[in-house]
């Protein structure tokens, strides 16, 4: 595609309003168009395949990154209330009051982080392949 060709993603602008639209009414992404290019020849092509294929990644991710978040919270869990029931609190309501203190401050910070990582724009940060990933 031309698009991809000037380094731009085609996921985004006049051809996401397209392709969107196409989706709303059920139009499959590898659908066939015609049109006339820059010189004047019949051209055919499937122009929302790259956007159902990104936008489906993208629902992937999204998806992954939810279940890791969760998974992440119930071995946290998991691992703290085990390391306060060995730690032998004198009560049973102090043993609660750090393990609910505990919980409340890795929960937080565990979805506030991961979410924040999963959606960072690493792409512009450096030539290293781990920054094209994301």
């Amino acid at each position: 595609m031309q698009a991809e060709s000037q380094g731009k993603s085609p996921i985004f602008g006049s051809l996401q309003c397209f392709c969107a639209e196409e989706a709303v009414d059920l139009v499959m992404y590898d659908t066939v168009y015609n049109f006339t290019d820059v010189h004047g020849e019949e051209v055919a092509y499937p122009i929302c395949e790259f956007f159902g294929e990104e936008f489906a990644a993208m629902i992937f991710v999204s998806a992954m990154a939810c279940v890791t978040i969760i998974l992440t919270n119930i071995i946290l869990r998991g691992l703290i209330m085990y390391v306060y029931s060995q730690a032998g609190c004198p009560t049973h309501s102090e043993e609660m009051r750090h393990v609910t203190r505990s919980l409340f401050l890795a929960m937080f910070f565990n979805t506030g982080l991961l979410l924040m990582v999963v959606n960072t724009n690493l792409t512009h940060q450096g030539s290293l392949p781990i920054f094209k990933m994301f």
